[in-house]
């Protein structure tokens, strides 16, 4: 079994990159697809109330900050990205629809939050002939109007993976970071989201300074997440990260340096994903490193 899930490690040289802020430098899932007409208007209406939004270039925005975030009133706007569906609260939850939104709010709370939608269930009054005879849960139609369940700001859910299968709980990974003077401070966590809350159970802590002018260079910094089927039916989540280390002084005397590409595996064990024993040891060589520069 441990053989089976191995961690393959190889050595390629590759050119030390220069970090940039756009948020898509570490993209690690694809880009959503564009969002349609009939999710633009749920959404917008609410969220922002009829009429109270507009398309943008990444999808839609409230032209006033909502009354449940950090600056309320302002009308500096609320982007809302692309959702993600799934039944994040349970295995028979309804279609629940999780979306990241970018602004009213201040750097501390990552300049945005996560809204969890659900669409709107039509049910027969108790008592009903409809009611009577109905014998399976409701479920709601594609095109069905949606209710906001709740607000967290904080929760930047831009990159993200969606972790499950046919009849099981969705679970949402994905990969935060933050830039602050060329240095990049990167975390992928598994969101369990419930009715109530959004709980992080953080898998891996990333790191970056190559942008930055200090002596030394360490780069550990995810480039690809996916969920993978083993041959035993277990779901096993790998995230892929290339790691490099530098001077400053052999950075300028030499522009490519050593690049190490290493696999890390994490088994699903109902709503928490834990490291094989051979990532645990990655994960201690990895924390090692940057350890040095943010410990």
């Amino acid at each position: 079994m441990i053989r089976s899930l191995s961690i393959m490690a190889a050595l390629v040289l590759g050119a030390w990159n220069q970090v940039h802020a756009d948020a898509n430098e570490w993209r690690t899932t694809l880009e959503p697809a564009a969002i349609t007409a009939y999710e633009m208007q749920a959404i917008g209406n609410a969220v922002c109330g009829d009429g109270g939004f507009e398309e943008t270039e990444n999808g839609l925005s409230c032209t006033i900050c909502p009354e449940f975030t950090g600056n309320a009133g302002s009308n500096s706007g609320l982007e809302i990205g692309h959702p993600f569906r799934g039944r994040f609260s349970g295995a028979k939850a309804g279609q629940e629809w999780i979306v990241d939104t970018e602004g009213c709010e201040a750097h501390f709370a990552g300049f945005g939050g996560a809204l969890l939608l659900e669409q709107t269930i039509s049910r027969p009054l108790p008592g009903s002939p409809a009611a009577v005879l109905s014998s399976k849960p409701a479920t709601a139609p594609t095109n069905s109007p949606l209710s906001l369940i709740y607000y967290k700001p904080g929760f930047r859910l831009n990159d993200c993976l969606i972790f499950g299968g046919k009849d099981e709980r969705s679970l949402l990974v994905c990969n935060e970071a933050d830039m602050a003077q060329g240095e990049v401070i990167g975390h992928i966590s598994a969101m369990e989201i419930s009715r109530r809350d959004i709980t992080r159970w953080r898998l891996l802590r990333w790191y970056d300074n190559s942008a930055s002018d200090m002596a030394r260079m360490i780069s550990v910094v995810p480039t690809d997440m996916r969920q993978v089927q083993l041959k035993d039916g277990e779901q096993s989540l790998q995230i892929t990260l290339a790691i490099a280390e530098n001077s400053a002084d052999s950075k300028v005397k030499s522009p490519k340096t050593t690049e190490k590409n290493v696999t890390l595996v994490y088994l699903r064990k109902s709503q928490r994903l834990f490291a094989t024993p051979e990532t645990q040891q990655l994960l201690g060589e990895i924390n090692l490193l940057t350890g040095q520069m943010l410990d």
